[in-house]
């Protein structure tokens, strides 16, 4: 029952947030120009011609801007459900896995992987905002980086969860089953980033075009 109000939750919150965000910036997509049509027969009658602007931003980005909300609202909960927990509340279903999955970044992520776990998922929010709004001068760079960080750092937690290759603060104690939860969790993640990575390049003519005179 925890699990079902977690994605509830977080899929409830994301697509109101979401809906929202695409509405109120959907006109800074409009501006971009849909690519040029070849339109007439011969030498001096062919040409290209401007084939109408851009609806809204591009499905496959769309998508990713969704999976960034829900990324950032997936954390923001689970540290609450956490927070509760450790204040005397019976969020111990949810807490717990967050917990050892804290653990696992802290001992993986050489002693500071949850903290910047954590900074990183505000930046992958902002990233979301910043792919719907478009700002020619800086979407592009700015997504760019945060998706090169997530890489790196789930990157990073994952090899030494897997391999045990760089294992801090352990004092002795297995971490077997807690680095077992924690790889799985950054794979997913560096999934992600890899993902986003993808989509800025894949749309960058996109994501810093500008209105034509």
């Amino acid at each position: 029952m925890a699990w079902l109000t977690f994605f509830a939750l977080v899929v409830g919150s994301t697509a109101v947030s979401y809906v929202a965000r695409e509405r109120r910036h959907r006109r800074r997509w409009q501006l971009v120009e849909q690519p040029r049509i070849t339109a007439g027969v011969g030498a001096y009658r062919e040409g290209a011609i401007a084939a109408g602007n851009l609806a809204e931003a591009p499905a496959p980005l769309r998508a990713v801007v969704f999976l960034c909300i829900a990324y950032g609202r997936a954390v923001t909960f689970a540290l609450l459900a956490t927070a509760a927990y450790l204040a005397g509340a019976h969020t111990e279903a949810l807490a717990v896995p967050t917990l050892h999955v804290m653990v696992g970044y802290f001992a993986a992520g050489g002693g500071v992987g949850a903290v910047v776990a954590m900074i990183i998922a505000a930046l992958v929010m902002r990233a979301s905002t910043d792919l719907l709004v478009r700002d020619p001068r800086r979407v592009f760079e700015r997504t760019r980086a945060t998706a090169l960080a997530s890489v790196a750092l789930h990157g990073l937690v994952a090899l030494n969860a897997s391999t045990g290759a760089w294992i801090v603060g352990t004092r002795g104690r297995s971490l077997d089953d807690t680095l077992r939860s924690t790889w799985h969790l950054a794979l997913a993640a560096s999934l992600h980033g890899v993902l986003l990575l993808a989509l800025a390049y894949r749309y960058r003519a996109e994501l810093t075009a500008t209105r034509r005179a």
